[in-house]
């Protein structure tokens, strides 16, 4: 109660309520590895459809569609955010494919 009525001055002083009451904003958490993981993996999919020859929109709305729970517009965001991420790992496979020995 104390701490209370100590913030209440403070806001009669003129300090903002947020930082007298000492609240927090919820912000968002950056994702963690597992979230990275598997906003990779829908832009993989998406530039992989592309390259099969789907237009950008068709791809992300098909991956949208084969993804329970995930929005088109929640796909084109991951896609532009990770894109460069899921060309580095193409190109990371198709060398380690060329460098694997024939049998």
């Amino acid at each position: 109660m104390k701490r209370l009525a100590g913030s209440f001055d403070e806001i009669l002083e003129g300090k903002p309520a947020d930082q007298a009451l000492r609240l927090q904003r919820q912000g968002r958490k950056p994702p963690n590895g597992k979230d990275l993981h598997i906003r990779a993996t829908v832009a993989y999919r998406v530039e992989d459809l592309r390259r099969k020859g789907r237009t950008r929109e068709v791809a992300i709305a098909e991956v949208a569609d084969q993804t329970r729970g995930l929005s088109e517009s929640r796909v084109r965001q991951w896609y532009e955010a990770h894109r460069e991420d899921a060309l580095r790992f193409m190109r990371l496979m198709s060398a380690i494919k060329k460098d694997a020995p024939q049998q």
